[in-house]
């Protein structure tokens, strides 16, 4: 998988769609760990669409993600928005929790 979702796999069963929220932290991996996984899949992604040309961005999507994505050049604002909406649950959850909001 070119966007580092193989790097994230191993998270979908703690954070996937249909997964349960927990009460504590055990059993989650750490905040930290959590944090070098999506820079780590972030770069990937930033490296695969840094290789592309300009006809490699006009490929129709295959796939289950041509959903999100009509091809590889819209791919990016997808990536860009879909990041954004994860930031966003993050930042509600905070307050949820009575914490600061993270911007």
């Amino acid at each position: 998988p070119a966007l580092g979702a193989d790097r994230l796999a191993k998270y979908k069963e703690l954070f996937g769609g249909g997964s349960v929220c927990r009460e504590g932290a055990e059993g989650y991996p750490s905040r930290q760990e959590l944090m070098d996984a999506l820079e780590k899949a972030r770069a990937a992604a930033v490296t695969w669409f840094s290789g592309m040309s300009e006809a490699d961005l006009k490929k129709p999507i295959e796939g289950g993600l041509a959903k999100l994505a009509a091809d590889h050049g819209k791919m990016m604002g997808a990536y860009a928005g879909h990041e954004a909406f994860h930031a966003g649950q993050a930042s509600m959850a905070r307050r949820a929790a009575g914490m600061p909001a993270m911007f």
